[in-house]
């Protein structure tokens, strides 16, 4: 009977710490909703070799926590709005983390992280990015829009390559991260 009890006793302490632990308020979160969402931009980052990089806050608006869990989808833009042709990946370079995704839980007022980077074009470009559109993982047609951070606070060279085969036309992407520094190799 006691060894029963504390069996019951472990796994119920098992339950509220995993409810607790590392930012998460359990299983009664619900997914993030764009409307509660805003996007925001990180500090400067200063290029390695020629990789440049961009990182972006996912602030939560909204009155409750909120989830976020994966790699959201990447779309940059000219200052038209014409799509640009990159293609994207799910990290790892020289700025983002080979770490796998997890769920990043957002209070009220806080933010998660996304990082972008690219390398310069080769050759030559055709047109800056000027535009961000980010989709949030798991969310059919959810998204957020801005500027790009290169006006803002970043370095950005976003540049569209001439050459469709260039090693500048890959976007890599970040997982959705707690901080800043979780979206780096170093984090």
């Amino acid at each position: 009977m006691r060894q029963r009890a504390w069996y019951v006793a472990v796994a119920m302490l098992a339950s509220v710490l995993a409810g607790c632990g590392a930012g998460t308020t359990g299983h009664s979160t619900r997914p993030c909703r764009a409307g509660a969402l805003a996007l925001g931009y990180g500090p400067r980052l200063i290029p390695m070799t020629e990789e440049h990089g961009d990182w972006y806050k996912l602030i939560n608006r909204g009155p409750s926590a909120c989830v976020l869990d994966g790699y959201p989808t990447v779309t940059l833009y000219r200052k038209g709005g014409t799509r640009l042709r990159f293609h994207y990946t799910n990290g790892p370079s020289q700025f983002i983390t080979g770490a796998p995704p997890h769920a990043v839980v957002v209070r009220p007022g806080a933010s998660a992280w996304v990082l972008i980077a690219k390398n310069s074009c080769i050759l030559r470009s055709d047109q800056s990015a000027a535009v961000i559109r980010i989709t949030l993982p798991g969310q059919r047609h959810v998204s957020l829009s801005g500027r790009t951070a290169g006006g803002a606070a970043g370095v950005s060279d976003l540049d569209h390559c001439h050459d469709p085969h260039d090693p500048g036309q890959t976007v890599a992407v970040s997982p959705i991260e707690p901080t800043r520094q979780a979206t780096t190799p170093l984090g």
